[in-house]
């Protein structure tokens, strides 16, 4: 009995609540906070620069749902206009993509490449650079498919991305005055 008693004092004595220092264990997430992931942003349905840099201008269309459906690059070294579609789908060994700005249309042969989207360049000119500016949509087709005409990009946008078209095609006109020498 004093063994009893004993281990009840020694018990009594050390207490069992916590001091008010100790780390208080929080409740556990529900298994609902842990499945369900932050929202990923979206871009808003428009057109948007990209990036500027190694590549003179880059502007893409978003769709509004993630990724761009449509990139457009002015690259230097040759001069030329880029177009990659990632909202087109690779239909065997197609080549045939056209460019529609407005009403002049652009044929252009399609790079295909495993994993990559449909793509394709055109020799970078100041009449390409004016139909860029001048256009009220673009459109793509690829062999039999048209996407939906998209909006001409907004005017300081388009005014931008021209201005680095033609920065670009001036440095590819310049390399070449080099090669020449």
């Amino acid at each position: 009995m004093r063994k009893i008693l004993c281990v009840a004092l020694l018990l009594a004595a050390c207490g069992n609540e916590p001091d008010s220092e100790e780390a208080i264990t929080p409740e556990p997430e529900s298994s609902q906070d842990r499945l369900d992931p932050a929202p990923i942003p979206v871009e808003p349905e428009g057109w948007t620069m990209i990036g500027i840099g190694a590549v003179a201008e880059r502007i893409g269309y978003s769709s509004g749902t993630g990724g761009m459906a449509m990139e457009l690059s002015c690259l230097s070294d040759p001069a030329r206009l880029e177009v990659e579609a990632t909202a087109l789908t690779r239909v065997g060994s197609e080549e045939r993509l056209v460019l529609r700005l407005g009403s002049r249309q652009v044929p252009l042969t399609a790079v295909l490449e495993d994993g990559a989207p449909v793509a394709a360049d055109v020799p970078l000119t100041a009449d390409l650079i004016a139909a860029l500016e001048a256009a009220n949509e673009i459109t793509l087709g690829y062999g039999a498919t048209w996407n939906d005409p998209l909006p001409a990009p907004p005017e300081d946008l388009m005014d931008s991305f021209a201005t680095g078209c033609s920065a670009a095609m001036n440095d590819g006109a310049a390399e070449a005055q080099r090669e020449d020498l």
